[in-house]
């Protein structure tokens, strides 16, 4: 098991809602490193970058263009703006055609000559699945001045989403400072394919763009998403894969975006027909940090196929192809489910603060040597530090889950379903309010399932909480205050 570090990050998270439903959130991070530019990346090295408060603001571009958007664009302030990071000389400039509304022919006929484009402020309409990236593509707007737009409706696809600019099999891959503004939150800015046939997709950033009405980043194989349950001979690819190496993208780094989904749809909404901010599918070695997240399907997700069968009667047999995942100091607030992972071993999830979603949330299925630690989770549906479906050796350690209203589940607090084992839970504070009490709840979904086993809570404090053993599962509580207040 990785061991992380010790309290090297503490997030100060404050969410609100304005009558506009703008959000606005402070992060503050102990750790201040800043890039030295970026044509030296350390892609998996050490590296923080510093934060100010968010400024959620319209973007003067779009006002000088007198474009009308319901959806106010959200603008992270940082530390130096990252267009002094980079030598403005290595960098063609992006002439737009003036007046077009179109410029997805001139920036294709850009792409064939050049690798690095910085693009000006302004205005800029593009078509969905018509830009190709090559290898060793830059793409850098000028800092919250740059807007992206969307001119097709795109219609929603749950297997592989329509993405504005797409990288299939290519390495080295970065997008800095870009505006995406998308419609009906059906599509993504950016999408990362690999297969067989044209490689594994390596080494890409993106990092300070904002969104809205769209998601950020899709991650996953050329054919789309798959379940990937091999035994159970599946024909599609969708069911059944298989999914191999060659469909695995690789070194993923993500960080200081601000994505925002559709602000018009409630909390109820968000399960159908809802795009989600970063997926990665089939990915190994990833790091997702620093952003904010709201009004999306889910919020950032690991996947590495189902963790269960079909006819959900046995756990699935399916390889373990997604690998060493960091979600750190993350805000996401307003989605189905905030942050999860299924069939994936290695995954960290810290210092990340979610509120208002739907499902669960910080939420391991089948997935193996993994851990939750200095999280803090408001109002989870479906409850939180929830591990499913053969789950071994994961450790949920420092986090705070408070709820005040019941869930679709019931009442839980924790989920612990499905022959999980080894699931340590140590130093957590569970607090129910608004109604009689909470429930951490261990059971399962079929006999021909095994109970959870070797499940272990210790020097935890519960606030009207108690623990409802439906399957007899083999379950220590040890040093765990009973509705003691810290």
């Amino acid at each position: 098991m990785r061991q992380l570090l010790p309290i090297v990050l503490f997030s100060t998270f404050i969410l609100f809602f304005s009558t506009n439903c703008s959000i606005k959130a402070t992060k503050e991070v102990v750790e201040k490193k800043l890039l030295p530019n970026v044509q030296k990346l350390d892609y998996y090295g050490s590296m923080s970058i510093l934060s100010k408060p968010v400024s959620l603001e319209t973007d003067s571009a779009l006002e000088e263009d007198n474009i009308q958007t319901n959806n106010k664009i959200k603008k992270a302030s940082i530390t130096s703006d990252p267009k002094e990071l980079f030598f403005k000389s290595d960098y063609v400039t992006y002439k737009k055609q003036k007046g077009s509304k179109n410029d997805t022919t001139h920036l294709i006929q850009y792409l064939k000559n050049n690798k690095k484009i910085y693009f000006p402020k302004g205005n800029y309409y593009f078509k969905l699945n018509s830009i190709f990236l090559t290898s060793n593509t830059t793409l850098m707007g000028d800092f919250n001045k740059t807007n992206f737009h969307v001119i097709d409706d795109g219609e929603f696809k749950s297997t592989k989403p329509s993405a504005l600019l797409n990288a299939y099999g290519k390495k080295n891959i970065q997008i800095f400072n870009i505006n995406f503004y998308g419609k009906n939150n059906t599509s993504v800015g950016i999408g990362i394919y690999s297969s067989k046939k044209i490689g594994n997709s390596k080494e890409v950033v993106v990092a300070y763009n904002n969104t809205n009405k769209m998601g950020l980043l899709w991650v996953g194989p050329s054919k789309g998403f798959s379940f990937n349950r091999i035994d159970e001979n599946n024909q599609d690819w969708a069911n059944g894969g298989p999914v191999t190496e060659k469909d695995i993208s690789e070194n993923i780094k993500v960080f200081e975006n601000v994505i925002t989904g559709d602000l018009s749809k409630k909390l109820k909404d968000f399960h159908v027909n809802q795009i989600s901010g970063i997926s990665l599918l089939f990915v190994k070695n990833a790091k997702i940090y620093n952003n904010i997240i709201s009004h999306t399907y889910f919020g950032a997700w690991a996947y590495g196929g189902a963790s269960r069968s079909s006819d959900e009667s046995h756990l699935t047999k399916n390889p373990i192809w997604c690998k060493n995942i960091e979600f750190f100091n993350n805000t996401i607030d307003r989605t189905f489910s905030p942050m999860w992972a299924s069939r994936c071993q290695n995954v960290n999830m810290y210092s990340n603060y979610t509120k208002e979603n739907l499902d669960v949330a910080l939420d391991f299925e089948g997935c193996f040597d993994s851990s939750a630690k200095y999280n803090t989770v408001i109002n989870s549906h479906g409850g939180a530090l929830t591990s499913l479906n053969g789950s071994n050796n994961i450790i949920f350690k420092n986090n705070t889950i408070e709820s005040n209203h019941e869930s679709v589940y019931g009442i839980n607090i924790t989920l612990i379903r499905n022959a999980n084992e080894n699931i340590k839970y140590l130093n957590n504070i569970f607090r129910a309010t608004g109604f009689s009490k909470g429930k951490i709840q261990l059971t399962r979904t079929s006999e021909t399932i095994g109970i959870n086993k070797n499940i272990i809570f210790k020097n935890n404090i519960f606030e009207n909480i108690y623990v409802n053993n439906k399957d007899g599962s083999d379950i220590t509580i040890d040093k765990t205050n009973m509705g003691i207040k810290p």
